[in-house]
């Protein structure tokens, strides 16, 4: 393993922008400083040019018509106001905060595979705290296959399409160990990258760090770091995904991470670029990412139903010159791997760590 020092990287619209900041760093014994000067939330590739009136009808496709029971146009309204408020949150350092990854050439041992989610949760328990608990949502328009149909009869019934549920903190912490299976497998395919590939930016090997979302304030896009780039003051982030082969096979679209997050990347003129493994197949596949339209999500639709300020749009990005295959596949594939019972093993050791067993088996019976 390898870790590099952080940088602090100064974003700014303007001069006297980043002059206010620097004085404000140094003041913070920070010396390492760079100064990047970064786009307004709305002259990135994504949002070129969009008037409030174009991000309207892009959220009417979204929450408009049949989405809700209710006023639709208030629920327009509100999630375009809420939305460029977040958009104008782009130069804040919570989005703009780019941390140092771990460069690792071995695939995670149990060890260090309970510490990930160790940390994690730790992280989860701050998060709960601060924000004062956790909402479950459910969608009551489902149907039992899952697809995504309007049911005439509870549609009739007008009663809300989404309902909350606030979980405890022990039942949101204990869901999170269990469901590990995501943030693990970014682990095993950043050794396998640091074996088989370089950086498509760079061109160095063994370069790519897996950086800590336990440490970062938003890890959306951020799942790891070319630390080559990183050193040269450059800013080359990978997002890690798990898709079974025939759900990705052929395409260069997929869901991915929150999209003002995403945009604030783009402002900073950053190189993104997506990595999906297929859990059953192997076959890592890679391309930058070169636009995003706005996805809905279920806590998002919650959010502007209830009129509350929490829950941000997902994106479906676009690789605009393909998904490019690996030469080399995962050899085992990560659903080898990362098995229900290794998940459970590991999720539970790191519960355990944490002095919340007894409360899992309490609430598993």
């Amino acid at each position: 393993m390898n870790i590099r020092t952080m940088k602090t990287i100064i974003l700014a619209t303007s001069q006297e922008e980043a002059e206010k900041r620097i004085t404000k760093a140094i003041d913070k014994n920070k010396y390492d400083i760079i100064t990047k000067y970064i786009l307004s939330w709305r002259d990135t590739e994504l949002l070129y040019n969009s008037t409030n009136e174009k991000i309207r009808c892009i959220i009417e496709k979204i929450c408009g018509e049949g989405i809700f029971q209710g006023t639709v146009e208030n629920c327009v309204e509100f999630a375009l106001q809420k939305i460029i408020r977040k958009l104008s949150l782009t130069t804040k350092p919570y989005y703009t905060d780019i941390r140092p990854g771990i460069i690792i050439s071995e695939s995670p041992t149990k060890k260090e595979c309970v510490n990930r989610v160790y940390n994690e949760l730790v992280k989860d328990r701050y998060y709960y705290q601060q924000r004062k608990g956790y909402v479950d949502i459910t969608d009551e328009w489902a149907i039992s296959s899952g697809k995504r149909k309007c049911s005439t009869n509870v549609k009739a019934k007008k009663t809300p399409r989404f309902v909350g549920r606030r979980i405890t903190e022990e039942e949101y912490l204990i869901d999170n160990a269990l469901s590990c299976e995501g943030d693990l497998a970014e682990g095993f395919v950043v050794a396998h990258l640091n074996n088989t590939a370089c950086c498509p930016e760079c061109g160095v090997s063994g370069s790519i760090g897996w950086c800590s979302s336990a440490t970062d304030k938003t890890n959306t896009f951020r799942d790891a770091i070319c630390m080559n780039c990183y050193g040269q003051d450059k800013i080359t982030l990978f997002e890690i995904k798990t898709r079974w082969e025939n759900a990705i096979r052929g395409k260069n679209t997929t869901y991915a991470g929150e999209y003002v997050a995403l945009n604030a990347l783009f402002a900073m003129k950053a190189n993104v670029y997506i990595v999906i493994a297929s859990r059953d197949s192997g076959i890592v596949r890679f391309g930058r990412i070169t636009f995003a339209f706005m996805k809905a999500n279920e806590r998002f639709l919650y959010s502007i139903q209830e009129k509350l300020e929490w829950g941000g749009l997902s994106t479906t990005v676009k690789c605009g010159y393909g998904l490019i295959e690996l030469e080399h596949k995962m050899n085992p594939p990560l659903e080898q791997i990362l098995t229900n019972d290794f998940c459970k093993e590991i999720g539970t050791t790191a519960l355990k760590k944490l002095n919340y067993l007894d409360k899992y088996d309490s609430i598993k019976e």
